[in-house]
């Protein structure tokens, strides 16, 4: 069980650190913009500001903060969906790490788990593909899944195990299988279909 919690660590700390923004250069860069208009506002008419300026933030806020919402780790794929994936029933648990999604389903020994990582971000899929390739083998890309994902899988003491990293639109999601199945190919066709939900309830 030490490759998985490799694994699912060093997908943890990749969501931590990148897509770091530049929210306190924005912050500045607003708070002088405001600052440079704040006298032409004054001299423009207010009726004229305070239409334009309400309807047009009102319209962009609001898309904004519906579309960016993460939903709760499991709710992307359920229980039964899960355990379809795997062969054998598994019960899923809801966490959360560096702001994103994640849901643990075990089996009932608790030997075989899936994991799901869910997290609003872009532009980080190659460097989360290699860096994961490092502990779960090499990949190889994984057509009709998201815009775009690689599969990869391995065996450690006689342990199988498949991974799936994708991207769909702003979400990067991973999907790990450890145990539960017999093989390899076994472990990395269950992360896919697990993978193909997520996808599907994005």
């Amino acid at each position: 069980m030490r490759t998985i919690r490799s694994i699912v660590a060093v997908f943890a700390l990749l969501l931590v650190v990148s897509g770091c923004g530049d929210d306190d250069k924005d912050s500045k860069d607003s708070a002088k913009d405001s600052s440079d208009t704040s006298g032409d506002n004054t001299d423009d008419t207010s009726g004229d500001d305070t239409g334009e300026d309400t309807g047009d933030d009102s319209g962009d806020d609001s898309g904004d903060d519906t579309g960016g919402a993460l939903k709760g780790g499991c709710d992307y794929v359920s229980d039964d969906a899960a355990s379809a994936a795997m062969g054998l029933p598994v019960t899923g648990n809801d966490s959360s790490v560096g702001g994103a999604a994640i849901c643990t389903y075990a089996t009932n020994d608790g030997l075989g788990n899936i994991n799901v990582t869910v997290k609003q971000e872009t532009g980080t899929f190659d460097a989360t593909v290699a860096a994961t390739e490092s502990v779960g083998g090499p990949s190889t890309p994984l057509p009709g899944v998201g815009d775009e994902a690689a599969v990869m899988g391995s065996t450690t003491y006689n342990v199988p195990q498949g991974i799936v990293i994708a991207q769909a639109g702003d979400k990067i999601i991973s999907v790990i299988v450890t145990a539960g199945v017999a093989t390899e190919d076994e472990a990395r066709a269950a992360a896919t279909a697990v993978a193909t939900e997520v996808v599907a309830n994005i």
